[in-house]
């Protein structure tokens, strides 16, 4: 329709209003340091160094790559939220896709930007958002300001290349304390998140070939690709790939059980805190991978399926139809392509259990079929009842221990309290509308499951039963007979 002679208006979104809209899209310190290396492989960088500077407060982050560069045009508009449009043809190289990324993650985590390029054979030039100066003018101006005239002189030493300085880190580190090494080691814990986020996230390009390769360090450390699918373990298997369209390949894996990885098992599970939680479908695009370890919805995470993965690739042109978000941290499938990927899911979880089962045999066959549950079912005049089992291991002793003490009285009162306040319509509920949202038990924590069963471990041990029985007897103890490759782990 032709709206030519139409009374109108334009009417432009307030300038501060929309940049603290901008802030709310749900960055994480290390998703937004991805997107902007999405920028640098745009730019055909082989380098990106990365510092994060402890000044409390005001600590800064300082991305540089060795890419083109810009010249002072093309960085005016690299700054302009919005600077093109997702349905524009892209390059190769292009990881972006709205003209947000910068901006938008940058926003999300500091209310300072100030972006510097040089083009070969071309001078530094600079621009500067800083989110009070908007709230305070309530205007888009865009500074041609720089904090720290040494950035401008470091990058004028490269050929070629563009600096992200992030100032005034109030998401960042606005809360912590100079004076304060609890504070300090928080942030250097932020900078270790970000180094395996980065590594799984870019492995392919970390570990790629000549053309390909992309080196990135973070202050001294060189990142090491982190592949979650094993290339190169011999106990890897790969199923049949399978090409569903000319430019969709998936590729289904069955990893290694635990018994096999000698040593590898912390380490190829740590981006994510278990192995239980990196199994499902894997995406990858131009090989950046947008998501890790997640179903799709298409099925529940479970125990038994911790071996399956399952890579996707799909090109930049199929964005709109995966409906890729603008932190690239979320994808939907095509819906012609659901069922294809319920088949090769089915399959792949099919072989996974094989696996798990087969090399989880010895311990099962320690445990025995007799499992003591935690929670006991009644029905109590034709109503269900669920009560806490008293003589569930991890609860006997402890009621032992304090029978006939004050400390004995209060914990019988609030376990009594805890049954009857169990919220048995809220989950029923949950259940029905949501039935692939519940989580398994010590689901992503490996770890606190490993030392409670430790404990109920030594204690038999402590008693006189032998390595094996002592395995078996915390092996039939509910959650616990649902991590036989933790049971392995118990040793003394």
């Amino acid at each position: 329709m032709n709206f030519t002679g139409i009374p109108s208006q334009e009417v432009a979104p307030g300038a501060a209003a929309l940049v603290e809209t901008l802030r709310a899209i749900g960055y994480s310190p290390e998703t937004a340091i991805a997107d902007l290396i999405d920028n640098s492989i745009a730019a055909r960088a082989r380098n990106v160094a990365i510092k994060f500077n402890w000044v409390g407060p005001d600590s800064t982050v300082v991305i540089t790559d060795d890419g083109d560069g810009m010249t002072e045009e093309e960085l005016i508009n690299a700054m302009r939220p919005g600077s093109f449009n997702p349905r524009d043809q892209r390059g190769e190289h292009d990881l972006g896709r709205f003209g947000l990324g910068l901006k938008t993650a940058s926003f999300s985590q500091c209310r300072r930007l100030t972006v510097l390029s040089k083009k070969a054979g071309g001078k530094v030039h600079y621009r500067c958002w800083d989110l009070n100066h908007i709230a305070e003018t309530q205007s888009w101006q865009l500074l041609t300001w720089l904090s720290d005239p040494a950035l401008a002189h470091q990058l004028s030493l490269l050929p070629h290349g563009t600096t992200v300085f992030w100032e005034l880190p109030d998401r960042l580190a606005g809360s912590l304390r100079l004076d304060s090494e609890a504070d300090r080691r928080k942030f250097m814990d932020l900078q270790k998140r970000v180094e395996w986020h980065l590594e799984m996230i870019f492995h392919r390009y970390l570990s790629g070939g000549k053309e390909r390769r992309l080196g990135i360090r973070i202050g001294e450390y060189q990142l090491t690709p982190w592949d979650p699918f094993l290339a190169g373990h011999s106990h890897r298997q790969l199923l049949p790939q399978e090409d569903p369209t000319p430019f969709v390949r998936i590729s289904p894996y069955i990893m290694p059980h635990h018994r096999d990885m000698k040593g590898q098992y912390d380490h190829a599970s740590r981006v994510k805190g278990s192995w239980n939680s990196h199994q499902g479908f894997y995406i990858y695009r131009n090989d950046r991978m947008l998501l890790a370890g997640d179903w799709l919805g298409l099925f529940s995470r479970d125990e038994h399926y911790r071996l399956a993965r399952i890579a996707i690739d799909i090109p930049i042109h199929l964005d709109h139809e995966w409906q890729i978000d603008i932190r690239k941290a979320k994808a939907r499938p095509p819906y012609y392509l659901r069922s294809y990927l319920m088949d090769v899911g089915k399959l792949t979880r099919s072989r996974a259990v094989e696996v798990y089962k087969a090399r989880g045999q010895r311990i099962q066959r320690l445990a025995g079929n007799v499992v003591t549950q935690m929670w006991q079912h009644e029905v109590k005049q034709g109503k269900n009842h669920y009560r806490l089992n008293r003589e569930h291991p991890l609860l006997q002793p402890l009621l032992e221990e304090l029978a006939g003490t004050p400390a004995g009285a209060k914990l019988r009162d609030a376990l009594r309290l805890i049954e009857e306040a169990l919220p048995m319509p809220q989950i029923a509920l949950m259940v029905t509308e949501q039935p692939l949202a519940e989580s398994q038990p010590f689901e992503a924590a490996d770890r606190e499951a490993l030392e409670l069963m430790s404990m109920i471990y030594q204690r038999k041990r402590t008693n006189g039963s032998t390595p094996d029985e002592a395995r078996s007897y915390v092996a039939s103890i509910d959650p616990f007979h649902q991590k036989p490759h933790l049971l392995e782990q118990l040793q003394g």
